[in-house]
């Protein structure tokens, strides 16, 4: 991998999405053993040419980063120590049209309902990434500004009870078909719903909390999301909007995280329903000043030149 700077520009930050070393994610990511090792080591060069004025983030799954030996690493000091920021990529839990034919959340805030297979979430990938060793603070909370739509068998929900949880049963997975329903204009993609497009064709009325058009909200206790449905299409669209953002900010903060990472700001409304939810609990002035403080501890430990750092790199 190569980094190339224009003379005439000086880059401030890196955000590095590899998805994912030593996993299969993106189509033609080609993977190795020794993937997760050689993206540190690649880390630690990053670093150490650029000094710590040079913000250095990444963007991580749910699961962690992959060991050569096929286990995810319970360690992870070592990435907190040269990385500046994560961002944890809490979404795409359930997918629909991705080969599996059960309805589910995107962005679950806890996966105590979910089946077997999926058993990840926003509580989880915390717990998992804070006990590997990576500081609270370094850990941005990534979350959804869009929905997936699912096309059900059955017009009826049928309820399911989950082992562990007394009285409680969840609406939310369904057995569907292989094929998702239309999706947003704009997203132009099958089964993809920006939060703005229920909105503009009117499958939620403007408080957000009523469905319209045939389709009714409801909010799953177990996974504290929402999702509307339509007896007469059979379709299903799980989303997130301010009441299930404000959870995750809110359970975030109280992990005392960083901050929060919307992606992205497009599927947000045009009044910036979502964003203003997250501003609540983390406030631009004081993340303004986490992030300057972050500097300000780097700058106290290194002594660095940006422009020295820049010319040697070009050399």
């Amino acid at each position: 991998m190569r980094i190339w700077l224009e003379p005439d520009n000086v880059f401030s930050a890196c955000f590095a999405d590899w998805e994912y070393p030593g996993v299969p994610g993106e189509e033609g990511n080609i993977i190795s053993p020794s993937d997760t090792e050689n993206f540190l080591k690649f880390l630690k060069i990053l670093r150490k040419k650029f000094g710590h004025d040079y913000r250095i983030s990444a963007a991580v799954s749910v699961k962690g980063f992959m060991g050569a030996d096929g286990k995810y690493l319970k360690d992870t000091k070592a990435f907190s120590k040269v990385l500046d920021y994560i961002t944890i990529m809490a979404y795409d839990i359930y997918v629909s049209g991705a080969g599996q034919q059960l309805s589910g959340p995107n962005a679950p805030l806890f996966h105590t309902c979910s089946d077997p297979g999926s058993k990840f979430s926003v509580s989880g990938a915390i717990k998992s990434w804070t006990k590997s060793g990576f500081e609270s603070r370094k850990i941005l909370l990534g979350v959804p500004a869009y929905g997936y739509a699912y096309t059900l068998l059955s017009s009826e929900l049928q309820p399911t009870k989950f082992s562990g949880l007394k009285q409680k049963t969840s609406l939310l997975f369904q057995n569907t078909t292989s094929k998702p329903p239309q999706g947003g204009k704009i997203s132009a993609t099958p089964g993809h719903w920006l939060y703005h497009e229920l909105y503009l064709d009117e499958k939620l009325a403007k408080d957000g909390r009523r469905g319209t058009s045939g389709y009714k909200r409801h909010f799953d206790e177990c996974t504290r999301t929402p999702f509307l449905f339509n007896k007469e299409n059979k379709n299903l669209i799980v989303y997130d909007d301010r009441r299930s953002i404000f959870e995750k900010t809110q359970f975030a903060k109280s992990k005392k995280l960083g901050g929060i990472n919307i992606f992205d700001t497009t599927g947000d409304t045009l009044d910036r329903k979502l964003v203003d939810t997250i501003r609540v609990l983390y406030p631009k002035k004081q993340t303004d000043k986490t992030f300057k403080k972050s500097k300000e501890d780097n700058n106290n430990k290194h002594s660095f030149s940006l422009k020295k750092s820049c010319r040697k790199l070009q050399k």
